[in-house]
């Protein structure tokens, strides 16, 4: 096969057959595929957490490594192809491909959603159980209601677009179809504007009684969430799930920067933003939040003032214990001696992960 030239067209050409190929593959190797064939395996064996996310992450990069010649491949055969028939007819195949995978993410995204094939108590106590899982089909709460399930709590938002609009509506519907009542507590998937599902949650886990679905797209996240605000709000309680929170361990750096295991239980991070809030503290994997943020700087007052009023919001124990420049070795190596008796894992944090401040706290640290 010939050589082609590399330009704008051929570039467009690339993008588009990519596209077209990583959509659908990807949508399917997440749901139904390799990465859900995985993750049933891993839960079903007792694999830790850590083996799991090894064996997705070379799924991922095996599949980023294919879809890339297989574009590469189908845009130099589509270049250099002379029959005009031959290249309407793929070029025809692959938008096909996209515009309808487009049609389902955004009209039927249900379709996407891996059905739960196991019954899971996540919470329980005498008077309330809390089930989790993902977004349910009819079928689903044909199921709940021979369970004798009292409601449905939906986390679902009318702002995470396209989606969950669709959803939201399509379950209502459905749900007085069958007269299965929901509850909505609509939760944006980051900490911002969550105040009032927040305040609802833990009125449920004083007041409810009975048996309750709890959902929101794909039962990760905001269900971890939920469960951390239930069980923390109210002590009887208890969780076992096989749900998995997303760990620091699985990821290298923050928005703001990198992440640093100082030990086994302690992690040296920038100042998170509001999804990395949600997504890998507030879900219960992190029990101690440190911050060693000074207010001598006007930027870090409100910071301060922000990061206290989300950990009291959450239930999250939090920590403020200044660090200066000026500070001596000795001050740092006691605030480490204090923080390392606090509740583990821990997550500690300067605004960025490399300032002089987290350099001498990481060296100390390291060193003592």
């Amino acid at each position: 096969m010939s050589k082609v030239k590399i330009n704008l067209k051929n570039s467009c050409y690339f993008l588009f057959f990519g596209l077209s190929l990583a959509l659908p593959l990807g949508i399917y190797t997440l749901t139904a595929g390799p990465s859900r064939i995985i993750a049933n395996k891993a839960y079903n064996n007792h694999w830790s957490e850590n083996n799991e996310n090894f064996v997705q992450k070379i799924i991922i990069v095996v599949f980023c490594i294919l879809i890339f010649f297989a574009s590469l491949y189908l845009t130099r055969y589509f270049i250099t192809l002379k029959s005009k028939i031959i290249k309407y007819i793929i070029f025809s195949i692959c938008a096909t491909s996209l515009i309808t995978t487009l049609y389902i993410f955004t009209f039927k995204p249900q379709i996407l959603i891996a059905k739960s094939t196991e019954k899971v108590i996540i919470e329980k106590d005498t008077v309330i159980e809390f089930h989790f899982g993902s977004y349910p089909d009819e079928d689903k709460m044909s199921n709940l209601i021979a369970e004798k399930y009292t409601a449905i709590i939906s986390l679902l938002h009318p702002l995470v677009i396209p989606a969950e609009p669709i959803l939201m509506e399509k379950e209502l519907k459905s749900a007085k179809k069958l007269k299965l009542k929901v509850i909505s507590i609509p939760m944006l998937p980051w900490i911002i504007g969550n105040d009032s599902a927040v305040s609802q949650i833990k009125k449920l886990a004083h007041n409810a009684k009975g048996k309750y679905y709890v959902h929101c797209y794909l039962g990760k996240d905001r269900v971890n969430v939920f469960r951390n605000i239930i069980e923390k709000e109210n002590k009887n309680i208890k969780t076992n799930s096989h749900f998995t929170a997303r760990s620091l361990d699985t990821i290298a750096r923050f928005e703001r920067g990198n992440i640093y295991k100082l030990n086994k239980d302690c992690y040296l991070t920038p100042y998170p933003t509001d999804e990395e809030f949600f997504s890998f503290i507030l879900n219960g994997k992190i029990k101690s939040v440190v911050s060693l943020l000074n207010s001598n700087k006007d930027e870090n007052k409100k910071r301060r003032k922000d990061e206290e009023k989300i950990m009291t919001l959450y239930n999250q124990n939090y920590y403020n214990i200044p660090i200066l420049e000026s500070d001596s070795d000795l001050k740092i190596k006691e605030a480490i001696a204090y923080i390392q008796k606090l509740p583990k894992p821990i997550l500690i944090h300067e605004y960025s992960s490399e300032s002089i401040i987290s350099n001498r706290f990481k060296k100390i640290f390291q060193t003592k």
